[in-house]
Formats: C-alpha cells, sequence, structure tokens
C-alpha cells in the first residue's frame, strides 16, 4: 500500500463503527423506524443512527450486518430453485441474504464447523422467512463428503481469517492477529470446491484485506486446478469503502 493509504487506514481503524441493518424483502417492515437512514451506496441498508430497531429486528424485517458483505452475494447471483451450499454459514447473515436475494426459493444447505452454533443458525434464518433451510455441522478442513460432491450449483465459502478488514469494528484483532488461518484456508477451499457441479460457482471470501488469505490463496488454487476460472474479484478497503473491509473473488468450475 502506498503510504498515503496506510496512514487513512490506521485513521480509520481508530474511529467509532458505525452500526448497520439490511431489510429483509420477506418479511417487509411494517413503518420505517426513524432511526434509520437510508445508504444511497446500497439499496436495501441502512445506518442506525439511534436506537436499535430490536422488534424489527426480532422480527425478521432487519438483520443487522455490514454493507461489505452485499459483495460475496452479488458475484454469487443466487438464482430460484438453484442448489446452493453456504459452508461457513454461522450466524447466519450471509445465508439469509441468499434467501432474501432468491426470494426465499433457493435449496440451501448452511453447514458450520461447530455444531453447538447450528441451533442459532436455524434460529436466524427461520426468522428471514424461509424454514425450508437445512443445516449441518461440517468440516471442510476434511475431504468433502462424498453424498455433497458435485452436488451444487453455488457455493459461498465465507472462510475463517485473520479479520484485519474489520479491525474498527473489532478491537481485539490488533492483539492476536496469526497466521496460522492461512494453511486453513487453502485446504476449505480445495475441498468445498469438489462439491460444486460442473459449470457451476463458487464465491471464496473474507474480512480479510491481506493478499496472502484473498488474491494469493485464489491463485494458488487456479495454478493447481485448470479447471477453475477467475471471473471477478473485489477488494473493500474499509476507509474508502467506509464500512467493513473484505474480499470476494467468483470461481468458475468447468
Amino acid at each position: 500500500m502506498e503510504p498515503q493509504t496506510v496512514r487513512a487506514l490506521l485513521h480509520w481503524n481508530n474511529t467509532t463503527p458505525r452500526l448497520y441493518v439490511r431489510a429483509n424483502p420477506l418479511v417487509p417492515v411494517n413503518g420505517m423506524p426513524a432511526s434509520l437512514a437510508p445508504l444511497d451506496r446500497a439499496p436495501g441498508w441502512f445506518s442506525v443512527d439511534g436506537a436499535l430497531p430490536l422488534e424489527e429486528i426480532k422480527a425478521g424485517s432487519l438483520y443487522v450486518a455490514d454493507p461489505s458483505t452485499r459483495y460475496a452475494i452479488d458475484l454469487l447471483a443466487p438464482r430460484p430453485g438453484e442448489e446452493i451450499l453456504d459452508a461457513c454459514a454461522a450466524p447466519g447473515g450471509k445465508s439469509a441474504a441468499i434467501i432474501a436475494a432468491t426470494g426465499g426459493k433457493a435449496r440451501l444447505t448452511a453447514t458450520d464447523l461447530h455444531e453447538h452454533r447450528l441451533p442459532t443458525l436455524k434460529e436466524n434464518l427461520d426468522r428471514q422467512g424461509s424454514s425450508s433451510v437445512r443445516t449441518a455441522q461440517a468440516d471442510w478442513s476434511l475431504p468433502c463428503p462424498p453424498e455433497w460432491e458435485r452436488r451444487f450449483d453455488a457455493v459461498l465459502l465465507d472462510v475463517p481469517c485473520s479479520n484485519t478488514g474489520v479491525i474498527q469494528r473489532r478491537v481485539d484483532v490488533r492483539w492476536r492477529l496469526t497466521p496460522q488461518e492461512i494453511r486453513r484456508q487453502r485446504s476449505i477451499l480445495e475441498n468445498a470446491s469438489q462439491a460444486v457441479k460442473p459449470g457451476g460457482r463458487l464465491v471464496y471470501s473474507t474480512c480479510s484485506i491481506d493478499a496472502e488469505e484473498d488474491g494469493l490463496v485464489v491463485r494458488d488454487f487456479l495454478q493447481n486446478h485448470p479447471e477453475w476460472t477467475l471471473k471477478e474479484e473485489k477488494l473493500i478497503l474499509p476507509h474508502e469503502e467506509k464500512s467493513d473491509g473484505a474480499y470476494a473473488a467468483l470461481l468458475i468450475c468447468a
């Protein structure tokens, strides 16, 4: 990064984060709370300028999430009727966005490494207006389960990472950064890619802004898998986007 970019990023990371919510079209809001201000750059998203609208959140009309999360869903472009896997799903924000984007008509499987997180995941997704989502425990650092091989039209892979894109929001990150996750990311991508049908697509995403967890992981994967193609990628720098930092890449399987 250029020195001026680094300075701007460091300054951003030491400012107070804003809180955002996404409107759920499947459970319309009955009167938009006065505390919400619409975001011009992200239709359907709102900045919370006052009390958190708890009743609307409990009803499933609003979901607390950062607008940077929309890029991974936009790249995935989920369609009604598709068989879709959200491989690292808990607590369910991106699964909820997939449900909304497909009008509740995606055949969605949402998995997570930690089985104890599945009840909360299912509860969150039921609240979003789709009770047909399948939830399951899965460790994607291990080979793809045989019953899921070449099964899905689209896979969202929001991998564990260092969280360097969200230091403003998670101040503890700067004291616990570790390179250990990077090796896991490569194996998770390798194994989850086996769940994609020929002609299907996978979105690899992180809340990191470090190339070692982002573009370099993707390019290493592509070098070893010529049947895959990088269609598009997006790096969101938080001080530029005025949101959390993130990365997302759309990969297509031949």
